[in-house]
């Protein structure tokens, strides 16, 4: 009864502690008090994650997993990686359905300048590579061709970028296992 209640009145812990709803919460009879309930739910809504599986375009072997709570994310760690056809067949949805999800997204790797004012870091970085210090005073917006005219070379970095381009659900076909099913798609894609 103690978690039902929780569990409803989650959006108003925390907002006013003088409700009758915080003053119940507070009285659980699990001898929590409701900071201590509220940081649980939210780890344990955070801790929620799924697995991806990042198969090969050609053959469907296994190349990588992911856990992310949401492809995309898992297609832009994909995308990072160097990958551009990206098919991530999602563990453990064959369990309940007897079909596989597999999401297709097209991906690439660009590499971007850090744009200026430079954090601690990155400024570290930077002077590392041209072995004198940085002035404080051209760490400002606007400031990148007196940098260059310095003989500093800007910082960059890699950026995943993806686009969806389908999901498809794969039905495990007759006795065989499920990457047979995947592998005979895979096949029939490849056929013109």
């Amino acid at each position: 009864m103690c978690l039902e209640r929780i569990h409803i009145n989650l959006a108003v812990v925390g907002q006013d502690r003088d409700t009758e709803t915080n003053q119940r919460i507070r009285k659980c009879p699990l001898g929590l008090n409701m900071w201590t309930i509220k940081a649980l739910l939210v780890k344990y809504i955070m801790s929620i994650t799924k697995t991806f599986d990042l198969l090969n375009p050609k053959t469907g072997e296994i190349l990588a997993s992911y856990q992310n709570k949401q492809p995309r994310k898992a297609a832009l760690k994909a995308a990072g990686a160097g990958h551009t056809e990206i098919l991530l067949r999602q563990a453990g949805s064959a369990k309940k359905n007897r079909v596989a999800k597999i999401h297709e997204f097209k991906g690439s790797k660009v590499l971007e300048e850090f744009p200026l004012p430079y954090p601690g870091w990155v400024k570290a970085t930077i002077e590392k590579k041209a072995g004198k210090p940085i002035p404080p005073e051209l760490n400002k917006v606007g400031k990148e061709a007196e940098l260059k005219a310095l003989g500093f070379e800007p910082h960059k970095y890699s950026d995943g970028r993806v686009k969806k381009v389908a999901m498809h659900n794969i039905p495990k076909v007759g006795g065989g296992g499920l990457q047979e099913s995947i592998g005979a798609w895979i096949e029939s894609r490849s056929k013109p």
